[in-house]
């Protein structure tokens, strides 16, 4: 008898094995089993557990949904939440330069002039200033430690 043969009629209609022995050649031990609450399953669909022993199938969700828990009942499809706008920066246009004003307070710095450069006004806003000047060969440094 061949071994295909052999194990077919050795299975019993439950999916166990009743004499992994008889099958010549196997090295098989124990019983083996079948999930059969699982097959039912169709294409995409995701298998979660209903209650013990009992298996269900969350049909397939739509592109861009992930899976959430929903604690102990069944898991979910859901869209997630999408990044919202700052309101208070909504407001700003080409070029411009959010700044706080005060906590949660955002304000504006308009756009400056060609050459320009951001400069910090301590507490203040910031503002624009003109660029230092590169003419001349000399460079002064100060510390306010301490001169050179």
């Amino acid at each position: 008898m061949s071994k295909a043969k052999t194990l077919a009629t050795t299975v019993s209609t439950g999916g166990v094995l009743d004499n992994p022995s008889a099958i010549p050649g196997a090295n098989i031990s124990g019983a083996v089993g079948s999930a059969t609450n699982i097959a039912g399953g169709s294409n995409g669909t995701v298998p979660y557990q209903s209650a013990s022993g009992t298996t269900q199938m969350l049909a397939v969700g739509t592109p861009g949904q992930v899976l959430q828990t929903n604690g102990v009942g069944a898991p979910s499809w859901a869209t997630p939440a999408s990044a919202t706008t700052a309101t208070n920066i909504a407001g700003g246009s080409a070029g411009t330069i959010p700044y706080q004003s005060a906590s949660s307070t955002t304000q504006m710095l308009a756009v400056g002039t060609a050459g320009q450069v951001l400069q910090t006004n301590g507490a203040g806003a910031p503002s624009w200033a003109p660029a230092p000047s590169s003419t001349g060969s000399t460079l002064y440094l100060s510390e306010n430690f301490g001169g050179f």
